[in-house]
């Protein structure tokens, strides 16, 4: 399936709900600008690429254990 988010508080909630489910994989594709320390969500906040990579862990997403992960960050400066 393909979504279309915009960041903001609810979001990290909404792929900590995707963890949920089984899944074969999963793909992750944020288009946004960017900074060195993160990218820029629709509110300006930045968001740091290591809050992306924690919330689909082994810990916070068991049900993606030993199952391909990618997360592109596509970002302008």
């Amino acid at each position: 399936k393909f979504y279309r988010l915009i960041w903001d508080s609810n979001t990290s909630k909404v792929f900590l709900a995707y963890c949920l489910f089984d899944h074969d994989s999963f793909v992750l594709y944020i288009h946004s600008h960017g900074k060195e320390e993160g990218f820029v969500a629709a509110n300006n906040k930045i968001i740091q690429f290591h809050e992306i990579y924690d919330l689909f862990s082994n810990e916070n997403c068991k049900k993606l254990i030993g199952k391909p992960k990618l997360i592109f960050f596509d970002m302008m400066k």
